[in-house]
């Protein structure tokens, strides 16, 4: 299989992002058709345990993976190991600290809900992304 511990880091660490607001990852696919997702969501179920869902990107077209909290924090833990430091903001410690930095961001007028976009406001979500 392609979709290794280490394949899925990288794929997370350029194109997931975290909400701190309900503890769970969105995966960009925007290139990859419905059934393509679907075929994803299916690997994801199957050989990681993992349930997720396919959504419709909220703007333009396209559609993208959601891993709820439980299978959320069970794929950060895979992936982990992997992790550059310069993108720990994609990486919550815990509830606590990612409470923190979220609390941080709106103290800095940051109204977004990603982790991503409270500690580096100059990188856009998959919503901004598909909209430009």
């Amino acid at each position: 299989s392609y979709l290794t511990p280490l394949s899925l880091a990288i794929w997370y660490m350029d194109d997931g992002s975290y909400s701190y607001n309900n503890r769970t990852i969105r995966i960009s696919t925007m290139c990859f058709t419905k059934e393509e997702n679907e075929r994803i969501r299916s690997y994801f179920f199957e050989n990681l345990k993992m349930p997720c869902t396919v959504e419709k990107v909220d703007c333009g077209t396209g559609w993208s993976i959601s891993l709820p909290q439980n299978s959320a924090k069970k794929f950060l833990n895979l992936i982990r190991p992997y992790k550059c430091d310069c993108v720990n903001y994609k990486f919550p410690i815990n509830p606590s600290e990612t409470l923190k930095a979220a609390n941080e961001a709106v103290s800095k007028g940051d109204d977004t809900n990603h982790l991503n976009n409270a500690e580096h406001p100059n990188v856009c979500t998959s919503e901004e992304i598909c909209c430009v």
